[in-house]
């Protein structure tokens, strides 16, 4: 290490870091919730000199990306992280949104995934700043939006046409990690139909809950289409992450006396490079199909992207990365990402939010605390 990155890493303040990773955690952040952490990295960069750009990257929704400018005559380099956080889980057994330090983990809904990636990115470019090193490259730090979504908010700077020479994502794959291929990712929604009817009468009707236990199962049997990568051995996988059914295409749910005519599963699927969009959902039909001819009262339809109404769904679709021009070294075999690892993150919908149609007719859903084992970051 020479003197420059010494006077650097000694600025590095643990403290610093709990705090600033424990404020993050008090502020909900769900998707399309981001605003008020975006407030807040803002008034944290701005009191600190660097240039804060809040971008609004759909009405009223914002996101911080701050420079600590160089000198000039250097590359430039972006830490990228996202101010989004996945729902909350039923397993809490304290309040998620206060922080708790126990021994050398720090406790909180969304640190894991990534406000603690997000406290190092920032907590790095303050050490930067505090050591009064002047690089030559701006330095970025970009706190985005909607990652969860498909990277809606990187993909929106980009658009700005704002371009780094370098980027380091800070995702949750391990300290001793250089992540250079990464699956793709794409969403859709399968429909299943009814005919509704009275359950005093069931003659004529058709159930369209008990027809998607038919294609869910046959999900599980999918056999894709791929050629093996042994970097990326647990892939393609596929997995249904949300269900909706109930009467016409507002899902009412308070009827339950009425066949359901409508069902609606989200479905996850990562994939590898190589493969394509069109042929997964090949493979998908080639297995639902054959329920079709053998039920003639079963019809499906899948849906890319998601429709619309299921609000914050992903609306993009992710191409697998594989990179030729840097490659990971191994892991050092204490529980972190594999280099080929794949982000096996949750992706689907926030019920509190993303069915907002549904819930305002029907408020029938309820956020119950519980213990996430999985909420919590070391320390060291």
């Amino acid at each position: 290490m020479n003197p420059t990155q010494s006077k650097i890493i000694d600025q590095v303040d643990e403290n610093a870091i709990v705090n600033l990773a424990s404020e993050l955690i008090k502020i909900p952040s769900f998707k399309l919730e981001e605003t008020p952490v975006a407030n807040f990295l803002a008034d944290f960069f701005n009191e600190r000199g660097y240039k804060v750009d809040l971008q609004e990257v759909e009405p009223g929704r914002f996101q911080t990306i701050a420079t600590l400018e160089g000198t000039g005559g250097g590359q430039s380099l972006m830490l990228n992280g996202h101010t989004d956080i996945n729902s909350l889980t039923r397993r809490w057994t304290r309040d998620p949104w206060v922080p708790v330090v126990e021994g050398d983990h720090l406790y909180g809904h969304g640190i894991q995934n990534m406000k603690g990636g997000l406290t190092s990115i920032i907590m790095a470019a303050e050490a930067v700043r505090q050591s009064g090193v002047r690089l030559k490259g701006d330095l970025v730090i970009a706190c985005v939006v909607g990652e969860t979504q498909g990277g809606v908010g990187t993909h929106f700077l980009m658009e700005t046409g704002f371009r780094t020479d370098m980027a380091v994502v800070a995702e949750p794959f391990g300290v001793g990690n250089l992540v250079t291929v990464h699956s793709g990712i794409v969403h859709m929604a399968i429909h299943t139909y009814g005919v509704t009817g009275h359950v005093r009468k069931l003659e004529g009707t058709v159930n369209a809950v008990v027809k998607m236990t038919q294609i869910i199962n046959a999900l599980q049997a999918v056999e894709f289409t791929y050629e093996p990568r042994a970097d990326l051995p647990d892939l393609p996988k596929l997995n249904v992450g949300s269900v909706l059914g109930g009467l016409g295409e507002d899902y009412v749910l308070v009827e339950p006396p009425y066949i359901p005519d409508l069902c609606t599963i989200i479905v996850d699927v990562h994939f590898l490079p190589g493969q394509t969009v069109d042929g997964i959902v090949a493979d998908i039909r080639r297995a639902l199909d054959p329920l079709k001819a053998a039920d003639p009262e079963l019809s499906y339809d899948i849906e890319i992207p998601p429709p619309a109404y299921f609000k914050g769904s992903r609306s993009l679709v992710m191409d697998p990365l594989d990179s030729q021009r840097c490659r990971p070294q191994p892991s050092s075999g204490d529980g972190r990402a594999t280099p080929g690892h794949w982000d096996s993150s949750p992706l689907f919908l926030h019920r509190r939010r993303h069915l907002s149609s549904v819930e305002r007719r029907h408020t029938l859903f309820a956020v119950r605390p519980g213990r996430d084992p999985g909420e919590r970051r070391s320390r060291r």
